[in-house]
């Protein structure tokens, strides 16, 4: 993708390499990626917390939600909370972008249910 030669960029804050593209449009590129739907083996995840989960060496952040952390009241029953709902049928992801942390954000899903949905209509989660 090549930017227009504008005055505008400095102004705005952003570089470009030679080629006349902006440095932080191509971070912000090489970072998202096309969103790609996956079936998990439930053997192989792990719960970090209410909202985050690893599968193998992959960390996953559900997306549209945000729940207490373990040391915070409420932090240890939604992870408990969402070990329960990837153990109860065929889990899909559609993973998306990683966030700052290098965690995959993902929509997650248990016997077609959004898993985040459950967990906020349940009380263990808060929409962001």
């Amino acid at each position: 993708m090549r930017l227009p030669q504008t005055n505008l960029l400095p102004r705005i804050g952003l570089s470009t390499d030679r080629q006349g593209r902006s440095r932080r449009l191509r971070s912000f590129v090489t970072r998202t990626r096309r969103p790609r739907t996956q079936s998990l083996d439930t053997n192989k995840l792990r719960v970090i917390d209410g909202d985050t989960f690893a599968y193998g060496h992959t960390r996953i952040r559900l997306l549209g939600i945000d729940t207490p952390e373990l040391s915070d009241a409420g932090g240890v029953e939604a992870a408990d909370r969402l070990r329960d709902l990837l153990q109860e049928g065929p889990v899909t992801m559609v993973s998306g972008p990683t966030d700052d942390y290098g965690r995959t954000l993902a929509d997650v899903f248990v016997n077609h249910r959004n898993v985040a949905q459950i967990l906020a209509a349940e009380g263990y989660a808060k929409p962001r």
